[in-house]
């Protein structure tokens, strides 16, 4: 045996303890049904969608995802809100109680039992915990990381060029594409995303709004050479 492998032997038996020790214990940890957690992790991961946005994502009918959202709006889950760049489309997103319900649904160890542990440890020490276990699992080849949070529901190597959401072919997502396939307008895009932004931070400013949408799309390929984008780029620096 190498000297690895008796460091990933050691390993492996302690976080064996660390989950027998710190693992929840206010009963199951799934409290959502498995089609609910779906479509809370797919809001979740995509931002605001119509039922019918949803239903093609999931490759459910949209009669059962309609269902599944009915059933979400009644326990507080979600809700349902005009679209404010088409008062026509109603779409649906997750209400403060869903995200929290969500984290609390993804959760394996005891928050407070771990706070509790890590109070007794100096803070040196603790810090240096964390940083570890950090630096291993970014040492993990790429194949086996952990997905975060916001892309817990889909894993895909490609992304969209206009929003950084995971897909599997092509170079946009439905939601940044109209119905004959072609990439919508940077004024479409821009007011959508700057919408999705305002559901994120209810507080801000409209300005502080565009400016973090734009910051964001300078990111992707679609849009950064956009004069809007290059704008914002140019007074950054």
């Amino acid at each position: 045996m190498t000297a690895d492998q008796a460091q990933a032997e050691r390993f492996a038996e302690l976080f064996r303890a660390v989950y027998l020790t710190f693992h929840r214990r206010d009963g199951p940890r799934n409290q959502l049904a498995g089609a609910s957690r779906a479509v809370l992790e797919h809001l979740a991961l995509a931002g605001p969608l119509t039922i019918g946005e949803a239903a093609a994502h999931l490759a459910r009918a949209q009669s059962v995802v309609s269902e599944i959202v009915t059933h979400l709006d009644r326990q507080g889950l979600v809700e349902r809100e005009p679209d404010p760049a088409d008062r026509r489309r109603t779409l649906v997103w997750l209400t403060p109680l869903g995200h929290d319900t969500l984290h609390r649904d993804r959760e394996v160890l005891s928050v407070d039992l771990l706070a509790d542990a890590l109070s007794r440890l100096p803070c040196r020490r603790a810090d240096e915990l964390v940083a570890g276990l950090r630096a291993l699992v970014d040492a993990a080849p790429p194949v086996s990381r952990p997905l975060g949070e916001e892309h817990m529901a889909m894993a895909t190597a490609r992304a969209c060029e206009s929003c950084g959401m995971p897909i599997e072919t092509g170079r946009y997502c439905g939601y940044c594409t109209d119905s004959s396939g072609a990439l919508q307008s940077f004024e479409e895009r821009f007011e959508r995303m700057v919408a999705w932004q305002q559901r994120r931070n209810p507080g801000a400013t409209r300005q502080d709004l565009e400016r973090q949408t734009l910051e964001y799309m300078s990111a992707m390929p679609a849009w950064q050479d956009h004069p809007r984008v290059t704008a914002q780029r140019s007074r950054q620096h």
